[in-house]
């Protein structure tokens, strides 16, 4: 699933300690859950991807399919914003400050599935 590999993707690429921020009210992962804190951000949920939190998130959209319950996900670090996600994960925005490997260019920047911003 397009979705799944994308948003998984997403996640790699970014560095080890950006803040994740979830808006998924039907959420029902309950290892997620238990890991999810509230956030400033009215509606959002945070979680940091430490090691082991990536690789839940992982396993939750592998095994879960959780990214159907996402409705927005955006994921900063020291307060830049990198991505920003709609619907189930189906699309986002990555950060031009992020530095993207040709691979990941080729697969999704040219597909229309993720765009560059050119003001964050």
């Amino acid at each position: 699933m397009i979705e799944q590999e994308f948003f998984i993707d997403i996640l790699k690429i970014m560095p080890t300690n950006a803040v994740c921020y979830l808006q998924a009210p039907n959420l029902s992962s309950i290892n997620l859950l238990n890991k999810l804190k509230q956030s400033d951000l009215v509606y959002f949920s945070v979680l940091e991807l430490n090691e082991s939190n990536l690789q839940l998130i992982i396993n939750c959209i592998l095994e879960e399919d959780i990214q159907d319950d996402v409705q927005t996900i955006e994921i900063r670090y020291e307060n830049y914003l990198l991505f920003e996600g709609f619907d189930r994960v189906q699309y986002g925005t990555v950060s031009n400050k992020l530095k993207l490997r040709d691979d990941f260019l080729n697969k999704y920047i040219n597909d229309d599935l993720c765009n560059i911003s050119t003001i964050w």
